[in-house]
């Protein structure tokens, strides 16, 4: 792996690991310079024995098998590596970013290896995950990006949400190792942009309609100036120094040898004007109130739940949340599943209507589940 050494973000440190970490959490853009050692040699660390072990209690019982027959085979790390790797690089998987709906998440696995085998990098790398940590070899997922495209008139590298892209990191003698699952079955992915995987024909997904490759040729320039403009005003508005205040006041026409504090008035002052004029527009822009009423009502029943002592994971999905009910508060399942399936519903099946809003908040007000006994 690289390895971080250091970043000069502040309120942020590495860690043990060499993971930058902040003491709040990140909710939106933030700058910051870094520096890595591409070729770093792996490191031995200090990892607990079930550090990336951990699987749901149930579910995709073949995966399970497999990946018990090859710990029962006595196989080391490396070969169960080796095997699974095999397995999604032996031609009949394919990769695709559309590879239908996921009817049965439960089984999502068994469905992605055995059934469908199409799908994209969180199917490979999820896929991939499952069979070592269930035969015991410690993976973990990261999430991150890929690719990207260099935006002709800044030189800058462009990385966008359709870049996105996961892998993983396998615990071998001692150091986690990167190992990318998708390579063995789309060694094409890691050379593709998004753009040309988006746009090679042949599929309707509305990620498409983003791709800067499928633009018509005269929007080109103009995407890239947009692009352009807008990366310049991130780096002006949130890596502002006092040399670029002393910049601008010179291009204004205002004495060169201005004094320190009083530059930092006159910019602080047109700060202030613009974060007015921002705020003002943020009051009055009109907000969906339909998307806030059903996280409204999601958190409400996360916090029912958490007071029946089933909190949920800061990294849990709707379904992984459903699991942990049914194994740990079985009464509970069947009135969970409902809410849940409503609000898969409204957010990821398209069923943002009337009715469905309203069932999901009557369903979330009747949930009132008891502490659990004992």
């Amino acid at each position: 792996l690289d390895l971080p050494v250091r970043a000069n973000l502040r309120g942020a440190w590495l860690n043990g690991d060499h993971s930058l970490q902040t003491w709040r959490p990140v909710t939106g853009r933030i700058s910051y310079r870094g520096e890595s050692w591409p070729r770093a040699r792996p490191q031995a660390q200090a990892v607990p024995p079930t550090r990336g072990l951990q699987l749901p209690p149930a579910g995709n019982p073949r995966a399970r098998e497999l990946a018990r027959s090859w710990q029962q085979a006595g196989l080391l790390e490396h070969e169960v590596v080796e095997r699974a790797l095999g397995l999604l690089g032996n031609g009949d998987f394919r990769y695709t970013l559309e590879p239908g709906a996921a009817d049965q998440a439960a089984e999502a696995v068994d469905r992605f290896l055995f059934d469908t085998r199409a799908g994209f990098c969180e199917h490979f790398a999820g896929s991939f995950a499952f069979l070592l940590r269930g035969a015991g070899v410690p993976v973990r997922l990261v999430g991150g990006y890929l690719g990207g495209r260099v935006n002709p008139l800044g030189g800058h590298l462009v990385v966008r949400q359709a870049d996105a892209h996961v892998w993983c990191e396998v615990l071998l003698d001692g150091s986690w190792q990167r190992i990318d699952p998708t390579a063995a079955a789309a060694p094409r992915r890691l050379q593709a942009t998004a753009d040309e995987l988006l746009g090679s024909g042949g599929t309707d997904s509305p990620f498409a309609l983003l791709s800067f490759a499928r633009l018509p040729a005269w929007l080109q320039p103009l995407a890239n100036t947009w692009d352009l403009v807008d990366s310049r005003w991130n780096r002006w508005v949130m890596e502002y120094s006092f040399a670029d205040q002393v910049q601008l006041l010179r291009l204004a026409g205002l004495n060169v040898g201005i004094g320190r504090g009083a530059a930092q008035v006159l910019v602080v002052g047109a700060g202030l004007l613009a974060a007015g004029w921002f705020l003002v527009l943020a009051l009055v822009r009109p907000r969906d109130r339909r998307i806030d009423a059903v996280a409204r009502d999601w958190r409400r029943f996360c916090a029912a739940l958490a007071r029946a002592w089933l909190k949920r994971q800061p990294h849990q999905g709707p379904i992984s949340l459903l699991h942990t009910v049914r194994a740990e508060r079985p009464d509970l399942a069947d009135q969970a599943e409902a809410i849940i399936d409503l609000y898969v519903g409204l957010r990821y099946r398209g069923r943002d209507d009337e009715a469905t809003r309203t069932a999901f908040h009557r369903a979330v007000q009747r949930f009132t589940p008891p502490p659990a006994a004992g």
